[in-house]
């Protein structure tokens, strides 16, 4: 009888075996599945060899996950560096300016400096670049930037923004209140001024850092001495914009309302200088003068009817 009970015994177990190993591959199959992915299978059917090894070069999938993961943050961080910039592109050089300002006047320097970088990202101008970059290291100094003097004064060695970068300077130092290096700087910007108007503004600054240093008086005269030189309406009424305000310091009314009255004569368009006169002639009880002036701002720009 070939069913001896050693045969049985065996047949049994080898059944037991296998309903066994088929529980075990039910319950464990997704288990199973994924690890069968990373190994490697390869028989040899003439030794009935068989060969397993597992592929070492992948790593495990929690692994995996974790760099995926961490590669995304650091594609988030990235992409919110470089919205830094890219959320200004939507604007223009004037709008970007504008934005300078406002973080200069907030003294968010970090602001200031995305803006200032943008603008010069944008401006095709080599000039217009570098006079970006003098306005902006005048803010710098005026927020407490020692190093921003320095780069003035190189910036202020390039011809093409020498006068722009002098003048810079000069502000910097009345903000300073070194009025004295200021007129200076004021200075060497006018004798390099390339127009009239340029020249008349310079002339206003070192007149006001004067009445500063010294007194009044000697900007008023120092206006006086210069002002036939000019030939350009707007530079004439810059001029004598500038001597109303001198006046205003040593209180002579009737000086100032002629000096402002000269200044709207060359500047016919000045809504500011209108204003200015008005509100002078209402302060002295002349109040059909300053209806008047009212009036005439309103003609010129509409929009001024609000004042009244």
């Amino acid at each position: 009888n070939m069913f001896t009970p050693d045969v049985i015994k065996t047949i049994v177990w080898a059944l037991a075996m296998i309903i066994v190993l088929t529980i075990f591959i039910l319950i464990f199959k997704k288990q199973l599945a994924s690890r069968i992915e990373k190994i490697g299978i390869r028989v040899k059917k003439g030794d009935a060899e068989l060969e397993i090894s597992e592929n070492i070069t992948e790593p495990p999938s929690e692994i995996i996950s974790d760099v995926s993961q961490t590669e995304y943050i650091n594609l988030e961080d990235k992409i919110e560096a470089d919205r830094d910039i890219s959320d200004n592109s939507k604007y223009d050089s004037e709008t970007l300016t504008s934005k300078m300002w406002e973080s200069y006047e907030e003294n968010d320097l970090a602001e200031m400096k995305k803006s200032f970088l943008e603008l010069n990202k944008i401006e095709g101008d080599s000039q217009k670049k570098l006079e970006n970059e003098v306005l902006y290291n005048s803010m710098l100094q005026r927020r407490g930037n020692s190093e921003a003097l320095k780069e003035l004064n190189r910036l202020a060695e390039n011809s093409m923004v020498a006068s722009y970068a002098f003048t810079q300077l000069g502000n910097c130092y009345e903000f300073n209140g070194n009025y004295l290096e200021a007129i200076k700087m004021y200075e060497k910007a006018y004798e390099i001024s390339d127009s009239d108007i340029k020249k008349a503004n310079r002339l206003v600054d070192i007149a006001l850092n004067l009445s500063k240093f010294d007194n009044p008086q000697t900007g008023i005269d120092k206006i006086l001495a210069e002002i036939d030189n000019f030939s350009d309406s707007d530079a004439i009424s810059s001029t004598y914009s500038g001597l109303s305000t001198l006046y205003e310091e040593i209180e002579d009314v009737e000086l100032e309302t002629l000096a402002l009255e000269k200044a709207i004569e060359y500047g016919l368009n000045d809504t500011d200088l209108l204003f200015k006169l008005a509100y002078l002639y209402g302060e002295n009880n002349q109040d059909n003068m300053a209806i008047l002036h009212y009036e005439n701002s309103i003609l010129i720009n509409p929009k001024n009817s609000a004042v009244l």
